[in-house]
């Protein structure tokens, strides 16, 4: 199987949580990572499997040259999954503090030198990491149309049990249920859609413009935040009877670049947690629970 055809994958037997330390989405996320905390104490508790469970994805899904990038595109007809893999790779690595580690990877395309950069941060304290996709023109023409970016573009798994759980809050559509909890079971075949209405201007606007999100599967989850910048989007999408696709980015993408110019996806974090269960920390459950 040629694996660079493979989506990244996330496989979920123990995982961990953590709080992001990003001003964009501190907010939502110290709120959805309170599920993990233990009541008694006060405080989130981090295993080292948790963190080893970050480790293994960062290398798997970010460094591995011979996997798809957790992103995708779609790029003068062509989709980033067959593009990639031909054009010339760079990577770096840096630490900002004692914490947290930079990597910034870029591909360029050698036809007409469009430079595509994943900039991702990752965290030794909490097992989470967060990154962003820029793309900019550094040729001396416009740039053919690139279209569909999607800042995230993942697959995650399960192993039999239970069915993936997605827990989130409603936006603000001016009624007494703006913000309220929603819980729904994703079920084999099913397809979720989330975005803001088009013509609000509004990032957290009507029932479906929250962009934080608690996945439950057996024995763990996923905590997910998607940046704000203009019209966001996300979708789950179940495949066959363990799979589930996310994406997420920018609602409709259709342009070219003129040279010197750059465009940048909406910044994505991702934690993974062991504990993902309400009831556990002595929280009530979202009602009803839905089936997609």
């Amino acid at each position: 199987m040629n694996t660079l055809k493979q989506r990244a994958e996330i496989h979920l037997p123990a995982l961990g949580i953590a709080r992001h330390m990003s001003p964009l989405i501190f907010v939502a996320l110290t709120l959805i990572a309170i599920f993990a905390a233990d009541p008694a104490r006060g405080e989130i508790a981090v295993e080292r499997a948790e963190r080893t469970q970050k480790d293994d994805w960062v290398r798997d899904h970010l460094l591995e040259t011979k996997k798809a990038p957790p992103f995708s595109f779609v790029y003068n007809g062509k989709s980033s999954d067959d593009l990639l893999p031909s054009w010339p790779r760079k990577e770096t690595r840096r630490s900002l503090d004692a914490n947290r580690i930079e990597h910034v990877i870029s591909w360029t395309s050698p036809a007409d030198h469009l430079l595509v950069k994943c900039v991702a941060v990752e965290y030794s304290d909490y097992p989470m990491v967060e990154w962003t996709v820029y793309f900019r023109n550094e040729g001396s023409g416009p740039t053919p149309i690139l279209e569909n970016i999607q800042g995230l573009d993942t697959r995650l798994s399960r192993e039999g049990g239970a069915e993936f759980v997605l827990n989130g809050n409603h936006g603000d559509f001016c009624s007494a249920d703006s913000y309220r909890p929603y819980q729904i079971v994703l079920n084999p075949s099913a397809i979720t859609n989330f975005a803001p209405p088009s013509y609000s201007g509004k990032s957290c606007d009507g029932p479906q413009g929250w962009p934080y999100y608690n996945l439950q599967v057996p024995g763990g989850g996923i905590i997910l935040a998607i940046g704000w910048p203009g019209q966001w989007a996300s979708s789950f999408k179940r495949e066959g009877e363990s799979g589930l696709r996310i994406q997420a980015g920018q609602q409709t993408t259709h342009l070219f670049l003129k040279p010197g110019e750059e465009i940048r996806t909406p910044l994505i974090a991702v934690l993974f947690a062991a504990v993902m269960v309400p009831e556990k920390c002595g929280l009530p459950a979202a009602k009803p629970a839905l089936n997609a």
